[in-house]
């Protein structure tokens, strides 16, 4: 232990702990992990963005309680980004716009999936009632683009266990296109 003496009392109290298990207290003298600091962590201004990271490939990065019921909070005067594979998978902006697919939301939910083929799916919402891993119950709401009809926006609902409402075609049962002209029961109106 690393103890130090206030000078004008004369109490001796511990400031680092390292235990022969290995395990580093600051601010606690009994630390149950490789590293447990007592109270709060603390990083100031660097040259570059201060890191908290996970170099395993396999296991990830918890930040957070282990108490139910506990929030998480995430403070910064700009955004928050989720990123994975070295690509940002979503993004809330300081107005509280969220993206999901995109860096540059421009309402309070924008989801955006690249389509730029004729029968491609876009950006979508699925809303479900029954999911047990294999099959599930669900309705949803998707962007397209029809060759001859042009974009659209797409209504699907499941009618059989292992069909998805946003993948499969068939369980389109209405559609809008561009030219305000609606679909029921056909992808071409």
């Amino acid at each position: 232990q690393i103890a130090t003496t206030h000078l004008g009392t004369g109490v001796t109290g511990s400031k680092l702990t390292v235990t022969t298990a290995g395990n580093v207290g600051i601010g606690t003298t009994g630390p149950g992990a490789k590293l447990q600091i007592g109270t709060n962590l603390r990083l100031d201004e660097f040259a570059t963005d201060p890191t908290i990271w996970s170099a395993s490939a396999t296991d990830p990065l918890y930040i957070g309680s282990t108490a139910i019921g506990h929030d998480l909070y995430l403070r910064g005067a700009t955004q928050f980004f989720v990123t994975g594979a070295s690509v940002e998978a979503m993004r809330i902006t300081n107005t509280g716009n969220v993206g999901i697919g995109t860096t540059g939301p421009r309402a309070p939910l924008e989801v955006y999936k690249y389509a730029g083929n004729p029968g491609d799916i876009g950006g979508g919402l699925i809303i479900s009632r029954y999911n047990n891993g294999t099959n599930y119950r669900a309705g949803a709401i998707y962007s397209s683009y029809v060759t001859g009809v042009g974009d659209i926006l797409a209504f699907g609902v499941t009618t059989a266990d292992g069909k998805s409402p946003y993948l499969d075609a068939d369980q389109t049962r209405m559609v809008i296109g561009s030219t305000g002209n609606v679909g029921i029961g056909t992808t071409g109106p």
